[in-house]
């Protein structure tokens, strides 16, 4: 079997789109892979060879297993799935001619087994939510963990839902969604660096090391790009000077480690609004602004709204950023890596 299209939507617009309204929601669809059943004459395909009892008996015969459903750990499974979602809403526009629009967002806005939706009035986060539950339930797609930042909101929901296993939180302050934690109370969004920090405390100062802390950050807006472009200009000095991955680092290499892994704590503490836009007073004019930088070992771009309100007074907002180490043999000069 191949892996099949990468049907998934880009998860740096997904997460803007989260970021947009003043109320947003986000669930996720229970036991996802095995929604899709396998037909009879097609399970000899996903077929997967067990020693039954092995624990018990070291000598155990290998059998052979077929699923009626399809697994996670198939190489098809992401694909199959987002092909289900997207054929389900197809036929659901079929159905619901004038709710096109609202599909169309739903379709755009699931990122694998996760919803998500926002807007500035409860009355249409509500709209998109009831339809949702009604839709999915439809073609037996059941839709969990439901979080919400407006209580009012959560409580219909409740209503709505009569199982009482489904979760439905609107006063959570680590929620998580798309590797992002979510403080509801607080309407903040941060980066989770606890796994990264203990992997670079816990192991040897090597090469490794800092390849399997860094790989645990997942920070797509790009909220600590200042802190993990430290990290990655060290791996690649590491790499131009031929130091192997469990070679210890010592001197300059051993500093610029530490000096990752402190600065990575302090991110602990960096907290970016989540809603994107002020929602009182009203701005009456948006600019959106970007600015780049470089130097002859990393460059970087940032981009923030600027809000002027009706008061008078403005606001900014933190969009994204990105940050690069300059190319290992680059004859690049600062005024080209600023355009690159």
């Amino acid at each position: 079997m191949t892996c099949g299209d990468d049907s998934l939507p880009d998860v740096v617009q997904v997460l803007l789109r989260f970021r947009q309204g003043d109320i947003a929601i986000v669930s996720d669809i229970e036991n996802a892979s095995l929604q899709y059943g396998i037909h009879s004459d097609r399970r000899t395909f996903p077929r997967f060879f067990w020693p039954l009892g092995i624990s018990r008996d070291p000598q155990a015969l290998i059998r052979e297993f077929w699923s009626p459903v399809l697994d996670f750990g198939i190489i098809s499974s992401p694909f199959i799935h987002c092909a289900g979602i997207k054929h389900h809403i197809g036929q659901l526009a079929e159905q619901y001619p004038e709710r096109s629009t609202l599909l169309q967002d739903i379709d755009r806005n699931f990122y694998m087994d996760d919803l998500v939706a926002s807007a500035n009035l409860v009355s249409g986060v509500r709209e998109i939510s009831e339809f949702m539950f009604d839709a999915f339930s439809a073609g037996g797609i059941k839709l969990r963990r439901w979080a919400t930042n407006d209580s009012a909101l959560a409580s219909e929901l409740r209503k709505m839902e009569k199982d009482p296993d489904i979760q439905i939180v609107s006063d959570q302050p680590d929620s998580k969604f798309l590797g992002l934690s979510w403080n509801q109370p607080s309407g903040s969004l941060c980066i989770g660096v606890q796994s990264a920090l203990e992997t670079l405390g816990s192991n040897p100062p090597s090469k490794r090391t800092l390849l399997g802390g860094t790989a645990q950050i997942f920070d797509p807006l790009g909220f600590i790009s200042p802190v993990t472009i430290k990290a990655k200009a060290l791996l690649q000095s590491l790499w131009r000077q031929k130091v192997s991955r469990d070679d210890l680092l010592v001197e300059e290499n051993l500093e610029s480690f530490k000096n990752f892994a402190d600065t990575l704590g302090e991110a602990r503490g960096v907290f970016v609004n989540r809603n994107l836009l002020a929602s009182q007073p009203v701005a009456k004019k948006r600019e959106l602004r970007a600015f780049c930088d470089a130097s002859m070992e990393a460059f970087g771009t940032v981009v923030y709204i600027r809000e002027l309100l009706d008061t008078g007074g403005a606001e900014v907002h933190f969009v994204a950023s990105k940050a690069r180490v300059a190319p290992l043999e680059s004859e690049f000069s600062i005024p080209r890596l600023e355009l690159v």
